[in-house]
């Protein structure tokens, strides 16, 4: 029985888990330094951390059914192997079994919140505490604040086009060149939590977070980075998620779903769609994208007539009927939609939704 309705009970339930903002969160955030608490030897070359009071320790490392706890967001890598970023860990799933790769290869005990697959093949991880993991088909290495990351809490991954990693934490940007991390902080004009990374065609970096959203460019020798601010002069308060499709901008946040296209020496003009609390974007195998809010909706891009308004173009694949607490999801080649959820894994396809949470 629903006690309250989707949507309000969908922002409670990103709320609760929002970095930073409940003590669900906080015994990783005071675990930012490295120790030699875990009680599992890491593979060579890794830096044990503080274990996450929050993490979900599994029994088992090989298994038939998902994790039983939050997944935050999943992406395929070039093989087509699923992964998870998950209360459990780090997990993957071949279509036949799901590996727990905390387990299997002595990674910290740490919630992963971000999943990003990289233009070389890699997949990295960010985790809530133990900084990020990079996974390159054979074996994971970590960086974190002992190679001079900002924050060991890392929200969100990007890769811009320049081939530099940029990580989204609660203390500023960090980007990584593969040898060395340059940050930005308050300093920098950057506030509170910072939730997603982008870049538009013009090669400008767009930041989402707790206090709004920004824009920097990696390029000049300004290290200042802007707010840009609402019509009404306010904030983008909450941020969750930045995406960029056919060149444009797209924007989840808290008071909705947003469309900017930055066109070169146009003033910035950003449309909302619609005041739906939007988590995760992400690019559907036609290039139109997925949004999660309190189910799963699709956004089509280009309009069929020119009398398409913006929110026309907003339809539902899966309502949250049953409260599940959506966030990431991706479309497999055959069309599936894949997501995590407050419950665990889940797919759907032609109306059809599957738990892979053991029973």
């Amino acid at each position: 029985m629903k006690l309250l309705c989707p949507t309000l009970l969908f922002l409670l339930l990103a709320t609760t888990f929002q970095p930073g903002c409940s003590s669900d969160e906080s015994p990783a955030q005071k675990s930012d330094t490295a120790t030699t608490t875990d009680t599992i030897p890491p593979q060579p070359g890794l830096t044990r951390f503080t274990p996450d009071a929050n993490y979900t320790a599994p029994t088992e490392i090989i298994s038939q059914y998902g994790p039983s706890g939050i997944i935050r967001d999943v992406v395929f890598d070039q093989n087509g192997i699923l992964w998870m970023a998950a209360w459990d860990g780090v997990v993957s799933f071949d279509g036949k079994q799901f590996t727990n790769h905390t387990l299997k290869n002595g990674l910290s005990h740490h919630r992963a919140y971000s999943v990003f697959a990289d233009s070389k093949g890699n997949v990295w991880f960010g985790t809530m505490g133990a900084g990020a993991y990079k996974y390159d088909g054979s074996q994971f290495t970590n960086v974190s604040s002992n190679n001079g990351m900002i924050s060991n809490i890392v929200f969100d991954i990007f890769e811009d086009a320049a081939g530099n990693m940029w990580f989204a934490t609660p203390k500023g940007v960090s980007r990584y060149d593969g040898k060395t991390f340059t940050n930005l902080d308050p300093k920098n004009g950057l506030n509170q939590e910072l939730y997603a990374i982008s870049q538009d065609t013009y090669g400008t970096m767009w930041f989402g977070g707790e206090a709004g959203l920004f824009q920097y460019n990696p390029s000049g020798k300004d290290t200042v980075v802007t707010e840009i601010f609402t019509e009404q002069g306010t904030s983008y308060a909450n941020v969750r998620d930045i995406c960029r499709s056919n060149g444009t901008m797209y924007f989840g946040a808290a008071r909705g779903f947003y469309v900017s296209k930055p066109l070169s020496h146009v003033p910035l003009k950003i449309t909302a769609v619609n005041d739906k609390f939007t988590g995760y974007v992400s690019e559907d195998n036609s290039g139109n994208l997925l949004l999660t809010s309190d189910g799963i909706f699709r956004y089509t891009v280009m309009a069929t007539s020119a009398s398409d308004a913006e929110y026309d173009r907003y339809t539902t694949i899966v309502e949250d009927k049953s409260s599940l607490g959506i966030f990431g999801a991706r479309e497999a080649k055959d069309g599936t939609i894949w997501y995590g959820a407050m419950d665990g894994l889940h797919s759907v396809r032609e109306g059809k939704d599957v738990s892979y949470r053991k029973p």
